[in-house]
């Protein structure tokens, strides 16, 4: 089992009034689930997720060496996408703590944790 914890994003730069993340798996040539969604923050620049943790089940270790990618979005109120990353699941293999991601928005980043 997978588990994403979104902890925060920074320089978002969102046009809405509030912002959620929207995690999931794509590229194992098998489906996983649907994506994954925390509830909103009322914060836009800056935002804290206390409840943007997202558990892959199943989903193992030896899985995530076989390729596939974890996809993470940050949306804003309307549902439109205001970044997002992607990064292979090898890399969360060993597990990451308070790993910084750059979103594909300018200067915007997340910080997550993952473990299996």
């Amino acid at each position: 089992m997978l588990v994403v914890e979104v902890l925060e994003g920074r320089d978002l730069k969102a046009r809405g009034s509030s912002t959620y993340v929207e995690c999931s798996i794509q590229g194992l040539g098998r489906a996983l689930a649907k994506p994954q969604r925390s509830r909103s923050v009322r914060e836009v620049d800056s935002s804290t997720f206390e409840d943007a943790e997202f558990t892959f089940d199943p989903l193992t270790e030896r899985d995530a060496r076989d390729g596939g990618d974890l996809i993470i979005k940050i949306m804003d109120d309307r549902d439109r996408v205001v970044g997002e990353t992607t990064v292979s699941l090898e890399k969360l293999a060993g597990g990451v703590n308070r790993k910084t991601l750059r979103l594909d928005s300018a200067g915007a980043v997340v910080r997550i944790n993952a473990r299996f």
